[in-house]
């Protein structure tokens, strides 16, 4: 195993705005890095609160720095981490920094689920947004992924823009696995994911958000392990 004795790890996600126990995905994902890789630091923070990374950065001392955005598409937010970091490389120089890429674009997570998939249509839930399309492609790119590697019908929905989560839940007429691409268990990935579900005239076969899986914390750890030292 890599020696991560000199490197902090830093997750980066937007935070819980709701739920009982708020950001207990990250905390949850954390705890598990910081045993399996024995970083010298190994934290969160969260786009949500105006300049928590930059704190949390500056809180550094490691050689190494790895960022790994816990969001899923490559738009404002990501564009965000991308600024900041850059900000803290010109101002410490002597530490070498990575970021990684969004959750959507990791081919491991593409794996991951065509395997729970197994065979079964599917429908990726995605936030949307009717000012930007970075969430609409980067689902869509996943879903030709997971297309590409066997899954027969991967459709897209979205929270705030067509076509709607509710919707294409009411018209599926079998048994579906649905995704949720929501890393915390808050506004989106709580309540509205669960009213989205709600509207569903079958029940889904499986149906579950990517911050709750039990696989995601091997498949960050897999991603930090294969950077190039």
């Amino acid at each position: 195993m890599r020696d991560f004795s000199d490197t902090a790890i830093l997750l980066c996600a937007h935070g819980d705005k709701r739920g009982a126990l708020p950001d207990g995905n990250l905390r949850r994902l954390v705890g598990a890095l910081q045993g399996a890789l024995k970083p010298s630091h190994c934290g969160f923070a969260l786009l949500s609160v105006e300049g928590d990374l930059d704190k949390k950065l500056d809180q550094l001392n490691e050689s190494h720095v790895i960022v790994v955005p816990m969001i899923f598409s490559d738009g404002y937010f990501y564009s965000k981490i991308a600024r900041v970091l850059e900000d803290y490389s010109l101002s410490k120089p002597e530490a070498q920094t990575v970021l990684l890429p969004p959750i959507c674009d990791w081919p491991e997570m593409a794996e991951c689920l065509s395997r729970i998939i197994d065979g079964s249509n599917s429908l990726l839930i995605a936030h949307g947004s009717k000012k930007s399309s970075a969430s609409r492609l980067a689902n869509e790119r996943l879903a030709a992924r997971l297309t590409g590697l066997g899954a027969p019908e991967v459709s897209c929905s979205y929270l705030e823009e067509p076509p709607y989560a509710d919707v294409a839940l009411k018209e599926i007429k079998e048994p579906v696995v649905v995704v949720g691409l929501f890393m915390g268990n808050g506004l989106h990935g709580g309540s509205d994911w669960e009213t989205a579900l709600a509207e569903a005239e079958v029940e889904p076969r499986l149906a579950f958000t990517v911050g709750a899986m039990s696989e995601l914390s091997g498949l960050v750890q897999e991603k930090i392990e294969n950077i190039t030292p």
